[in-house]
């Protein structure tokens, strides 16, 4: 409206639309941001509002925004992007690896054992299997390995086993993963004298806690049909003597 200096007055009337505009987004994070290797994406509980200029916030449906940078077989953090109209908000997860089995890679040094030693585990290699198809050392002393038989073995026990205890599984829930290797066990004997008939005397080797496949002096002692007099003891010192003809493959035999 405008008035000239007579009082007269001219009105002009024009119509405009005042657009309200974009100006970013808000994001509500999903409820999962942890994830196993090899999980799908899970995007519940997220939300993705329009903030306009004016103030108005206009909730966006899942096919209006899209979700990048995720990879189920990419191991540690990732971070995920929400894009709306070229505006983007980003968010963290962690995708982490878990065991799906054990191994033994190298067996332990000692394998042979006379009946109630204790299994000796140097020189193995025990490795959890990943599942990303990679392997992690495990520690022969790591308190969540357990031994079975550990101590004492047992004469002709030839199992062991090897049970690794965890909750790093696929649905985070206690584990026990089994692995086992051979020995072998011998008879533990008190003394053995072998008394080999030499003229009119005998000569004599002694060995102890074994059988004479396991005499240091073994390759002093040849009782390959030989007839000879021996002497065993078991551990209680009872005398369990026999006399025959005997060689080192058949010795071994007997108990």
């Amino acid at each position: 409206t405008v008035t000239d200096t007579a009082g007269n007055v001219a009105t002009l009337t024009r119509t405009v639309n005042v657009v309200d505009y974009l100006v970013g987004i808000n994001l509500t994070v999903p409820n999962k941001t942890v994830y196993k290797y090899g999980e799908e994406l899970d995007l519940s509980g997220i939300a993705v509002q329009k903030v306009m200029a004016s103030g108005a916030k206009v909730a966006l449906s899942n096919s209006e925004y899209t979700v990048t940078g995720y990879n189920k077989l990419v191991i540690g953090e990732q971070t995920i992007t929400v894009s709306y109209n070229e505006i983007s908000k980003t968010f963290k997860v962690n995708v982490n690896n878990y065991i799906k089995g054990i191994e033994i890679e190298t067996l332990p040094t000692k394998l042979l054992y006379i009946e109630g030693e204790d299994i000796d585990l140097t020189g193995i290699k025990i490795n959890a299997l990943l599942a990303d198809n990679t392997k992690q050392e495990i520690s022969s002393l790591d308190e969540k390995l357990e031994v079975n038989p550990k101590t004492n073995i047992a004469y002709l026990e030839n199992i062991i086993e090897l049970t690794y205890t965890t909750t790093n599984t696929i649905d985070d829930l206690t584990k026990d993963f089994k692995v086992t290797f051979n020995i072998e066990t011998k008879k533990k004997l008190g003394s053995l004298v072998v008394l080999k008939e030499q003229g009119s005397g005998y000569a004599h080797e002694e060995f102890t806690y074994g059988t004479i496949l396991e005499g240091e002096n073994e390759e002093e002692l040849d009782v390959s049909n030989t007839e000879v007099k021996y002497q065993v003891l078991n551990e209680n010192d009872e005398d369990i003597t026999t006399q025959g003809i005997i060689n080192v493959y058949q010795f071994g035999t007997l108990f």
